[in-house]
């Protein structure tokens, strides 16, 4: 009964309040701001070195190998940078591949939605994804894990399609799994493999179409798979060994890592989740939604243990996830849905109400505490008030406590309140915070301010203790790559940039003289000091 249940159309959100609320949610602040510590500050180094020194097959980061994944992601960036160079800076450029990737998976995520649980639904699984918490920030950044949402999705929903429609499935799944494979790696191909044999032991998959499809989906995953490590290979073994080991270590103590991060990261997908596993616990196996969601959630979950446990790598995880959501929303009880609803217009209309007093109080300094610590967070910065970003963000928040009132009761009121909650809350922060962020976060006054102290006669400079962020943004912003001492270079370089902490001793070593050190403003950790060789000592 549930099954079929869950198997006819609903009283779908309208369409266009979708696409409205997707398209706000996508443009805002994807342009406008330098590359933020620390993802995208590292992530837009390959990028740039494609663009300005031509390492388009061998991705490098201020003049060294970069191979921890493979860089279709990057390629794409750098393309689009290079095309809207006349009208925006190359970060801006680059960051737009990001929004393109980001409405491939909301729109695949939406169709494989549907496809699973019925019309009606896809719409729903889009706003679960565009609603959770953990991927607002992330995918507005440079980071290459958006193209890889992007073809997991692609992926689910030509496995999903394939039951029905064997060619085009087929080639969905292809394409999905190639782009996993060319932002990510072996192991995120290899994720979405393990998916498609899994799905052999349902009923539902185990057929002679299917088995077509995924023939289908080899040819169009091939190219992906063989032309930039063939190319590679020739070019030099050695580095394409670097690749495969960096692709293939493995932790599997991130998991912890993963499941403390989850309860807030993926809210309200991941409770919503639960309780659609909960509602249907009898008969899970026989329901093609939960088998390709619920199997999809535990091979990426396995494949995060061989990446660099962070944030930006969760949101992987997020598909299955508000795909699993999508099968449950209307399932909710009438107060649990409209707890639901209510904590999400207080949650948003509190930070709304929160971001408008902060705004206020960089012109006015009024409230008086909240006035001191925007200043302990970025000093010195000097707000200008900006026509255009106060209309945005004033009409969106009289848009939003509109609907608060027009919106009828039901199941998935909660879902579009809560999607069109955060995306007002970002449309906030973007449009009247932008220029305070960026001050704080981007690296361009410090490392322009170093620019001014570096000696003209230095040869060459060493570092210590630089990270991959900060080497890529000194690159970028005022051209300089440091030869590391950490791989035993720069024995004959004349000036020696270091990165250390606020706590850290900072004695300089023997024979060389700080004549300059900084940080970002409101830094209270990184500190960079620069010195030259003392000629008194060196004779």
């Amino acid at each position: 009964m549930l099954t079929l249940e869950l198997r006819q159309p609903v009283n779908s959100i309208p369409m266009w309040m979708v696409w409205a609320i997707c398209l706000v949610w996508l443009l805002a602040g994807l342009t406008g701001h330098d590359p933020w510590k620390p993802d995208e500050a590292y992530r837009f180094g390959p990028i740039y070195s494609m663009l300005a020194h031509d390492a388009w097959l061998v991705p490098t980061l201020a003049g060294e190998p970069f191979l921890d994944i493979t860089p279709g992601y990057y390629y794409v960036s750098a393309l689009i940078a290079k095309a809207l160079a006349v009208w925006l800076p190359l970060h801006d450029g680059a960051r737009l591949a990001s929004g393109l990737f980001m409405s491939l998976a909301l729109v695949f995520t939406g169709l494989a939605g549907r496809e699973l649980w019925g019309r009606g639904r896809g719409r729903i699984a889009t706003l679960v994804l565009l609603g959770s918490i953990g991927l607002l920030v992330r995918a507005h950044q440079i980071l290459p894990a958006t193209a890889l949402v992007a073809g997991i999705s692609i992926a689910l929903y030509g496995m999903a399609l394939a039951r029905r429609r064997v060619v085009p499935g087929g080639m969905a799944i292809g394409i999905g799994a190639g782009l996993a494979f060319f932002a990510g790696g072996l192991v995120e191909f290899m994720a979405l493999v393990l998916v498609a044999l899994s799905l052999f032991s349902s009923a539902s998959w185990r057929t002679k179409s299917f088995a077509v499809a995924l023939l289908i989906a080899t040819l169009f995953a091939l190219p992906f798979l063989i032309i930039w490590p063939a190319a590679l290979w020739e070019h030099s073994p050695a580095l394409f060994g670097l690749w495969l080991d960096t692709s293939l270590s493995f932790d599997a103590s991130t998991a912890l890592y993963y499941l403390q991060l989850l309860p807030w990261f993926a809210w309200p997908a991941l409770p919503l989740a639960l309780w659609a596993l909960w509602r249907g616990r009898r008969d899970v196996a026989r329901r093609p939604g939960f088998q390709l969601a619920g199997m999809t959630f535990a091979s990426v979950f396995i494949m995060l243990w061989f990446r660099r446990p962070t944030d930006a790598a969760a949101i992987t995880l997020l598909v299955p996830l508000a795909l699993l959501a999508a099968g449950g929303v209307e399932t909710l009880r009438r107060g649990a849905a409209s707890a639901l609803d209510w904590f999400g217009v207080m949650t948003f209309g509190f930070f709304a109400l929160l971001l408008w007093s902060g705004w206020v109080a960089m012109f006015t300094g009024y409230p008086t505490g909240l006035a001191r610590l925007l200043e302990r967070q970025a000093p010195n910065f000097v707000a200008v008030f900006d026509a255009s970003g106060f209309m945005i963000a004033l009409l969106l928040s009289i848009l939003w406590l509109a609907s608060i009132r027009v919106l009828k009761r039901s199941n998935q009121r909660a879902v579009i309140r809560w999607a069109s909650g955060i995306t007002l809350i970002w449309v906030i922060a973007t449009a009247l915070w932008l220029p305070w962020l960026d001050y704080a976060k981007s690296y361009r006054s410090m490392t322009s301010a170093m620019s001014l102290a570096f000696p003209s006669d230095a040869t060459c400079v060493a570092s210590r203790g630089l990270g991959e962020p900060q080497r890529a943004m000194f690159e970028y912003f005022i051209g300089l790559r440091t030869q590391r001492l950490e791989r035993g270079a720069a024995e004959h370089c004349t000036a020696l940039l270091v990165q250390t902490t606020q706590r850290a001793e900072l004695a300089a070593a023997a024979g060389w003289r700080e004549i300059w050190r900084g940080s970002r403003p409101g830094e209270r950790f990184e500190r960079f000091i620069l010195y030259v060789r003392d000629p008194a000592v060196a004779s």
